[in-house]
């Protein structure tokens, strides 16, 4: 007979729900199938209830059928409700808000607007248009705009599907150098708005006590924006294999939950020092401007946070699950279009369980400033994100791991005296300049690290897509690798 705790019950259906969102983008099934399936599950449910394998399969053909339901909700209908119905058509008037932070580039400004009407049609319109245009005039969130252009699909380019990356945020239309009209200022919601300033005083104070490119690393490590790094420098990051530093993750979550609990548990107990993480994770958020990438690393993260907290590692699965269910259930397009998803789902797994294997044959190896578990952690991330890695950016850094070793160490400090000088920059200007010189030390360090290593041609190897099928097989051998290591 099978023992199926309810530990391992919650976790066969959260992945039957994740399993009927992930193969609802493949293939739709036949209403026909679909009753029958149900009638199966409701026989399990009602007439075999007795064995609890039949009930959780019972359960799990009804919660697969969910997760389709909930992809299919999802999804945007191609009628004239929608903005993506005017795409490629004739030029169209729209009055619309920007309602996140403006993309600014070296060259240009992002900008998504919602909550849009239709001036000529009198109608509003669902989704979301992306619009590109020159850096100046400054356009800033909640600004209402007066849009005329040609709407434009975003299409695909160079075997990047633009399109869904754009759909799992809800823009479904593209705009280049549009006429714009200023309509009206301040018609975002005013606490996001009041989140944002206090961003923008933080970074004005960063600038203040650092100088460029240091700067907008500093920027990048703790709020996750690149925009301001000069393109060759982002393009030696991504060669080396180090840009996961400058994009917010759950790495980042990792070491400020780290730096939190152990200055927490120095000042008061354990208890007070979880709680002072927690709200450490979400004045992070907020720092970020509430960035959909960090709310789910952060979910993640914190999720993980607390169960380390409360001592439950046997349930570290349920509670990646969980994180994973939360997420998708909000935006279940994530799962497969969200790459950043992907990869910090994936790295999370492959910390928690490979980590410790693997620190267990590096027993003989210095362990100077933790240079092991920063080993450790690394391989044990590789392993799990090199198909989505070789899928979406066609490149392996073989000089990571190396990379890695000599950058990583200095990540949490680095992190943590450029949020103390930014903050001191603001309160007593000279302690800020004192802390940004150590800050300024420690990051020219791995501009210089990046540098050095990006000289080499090896640094990097093109690589192909792969078929998905030799995916799915090469997590079926890390699995069968991982339960023959444990077993050990």
């Amino acid at each position: 007979m099978f023992k199926l705790s309810k530990a391992k019950i919650f976790f066969w259906l959260g992945v039957s729900f994740l399993g009927g969102i992930f193969l609802s983008q493949f293939f739709l099934i036949d209403l026909i199938i679909k009753l029958a399936l149900l009638n199966c599950a409701f026989i399990l449910i009602f007439i075999w209830h007795k064995f609890k394998v039949c009930l959780v399969i019972g359960f799990g053909i009804i919660v697969f059928f969910l997760g389709m339901l909930r992809y299919e909700l999802a999804l945007p209908k191609i009628n004239s409700d929608w903005i993506q119905y005017y795409n490629e058509k004739r030029e169209i008037v729209l009055v619309g808000t920007v309602i996140v932070e403006p993309d600014l580039r070296i060259e240009n400004t992002k900008l998504v607007l919602g909550n849009l009407r239709s001036k000529e049609l009198d109608k509003n319109l669902k989704g979301r248009i992306l619009i590109t245009v020159p850096r100046y005039p400054v356009f800033n969130y909640g600004d209402l705009l007066e849009v005329k252009a040609k709407l434009k699909d975003p299409g695909e380019f160079n075997e990047f599907n633009y399109r869904d990356y754009l759909a799992k945020s809800g823009i479904y239309s593209v705009v280049y150098n549009p006429e714009i009209i200023l309509a009206d200022k301040n018609k975002g919601n005013f606490i996001f708005n009041f989140v944002l300033k206090i961003k923008y005083y933080f970074r004005d104070s960063i600038n203040k006590i650092l100088p460029e490119p240091q700067a907008s690393l500093i920027d990048g490590l703790l709020l996750g924006n690149k925009s301001g790094l000069p393109k060759e420098l982002l393009d030696k990051f991504n060669l080396v294999g180090v840009s996961h530093v400058i994009v917010v993750s759950g790495y980042h979550v990792t070491v400020i939950s780290s730096i939190l609990l152990y200055l927490g548990i120095m000042v008061f107990d354990r208890k007070k020092a979880f709680w002072l993480a927690v709200l450490g994770l979400i004045f992070f958020v907020l720092l970020t401007g509430i960035q959909a990438s960090a709310i789910r690393a952060s979910i993640m993260g914190g999720l993980v946070v607390v169960a380390l907290n409360f001592g439950r590692m046997s349930n570290i699965r349920n509670v990646l699950l969980f994180s994973a269910i939360a997420i998708v259930t909000v935006n279940p397009l994530f799962l497969s279009f969200d790459v950043g998803f992907q990869l910090s789902f994936l790295a999370t797994i492959g910390i928690v369980y490979f980590t410790p294997i693997i620190l267990r044959y590096l027993k003989k190896m210095p362990n100077v400033f933790k240079l092991r578990e920063v080993l450790a952690t690394t391989f044990a991330a590789q392993f799990l994100v090199l198909p989505i890695i070789f899928n979406n950016f066609e490149r392996l850094s073989l000089i990571s791991p190396l990379a890695n070793l000599l950058i990583l160490p200095i990540i949490p400090i680095t992190m943590l005296v450029g949020f103390l000088g930014g903050l001191a920059g603001i309160i007593f200007f000279p302690l800020g300049k004192l802390l940004g010189l150590i800050a300024w030390l420690f990051v020219s360090y791995m501009i210089k690290i990046v540098e050095f290593f990006s000289q080499f041609n090896w640094a990097a190897i093109e690589v192909k897509k792969i078929w998905f099928g030799l995916v799915i097989i090469y997590y079926v051998i890390i699995y069968i690798i991982w339960r023959a290591l444990r077993k050990k």
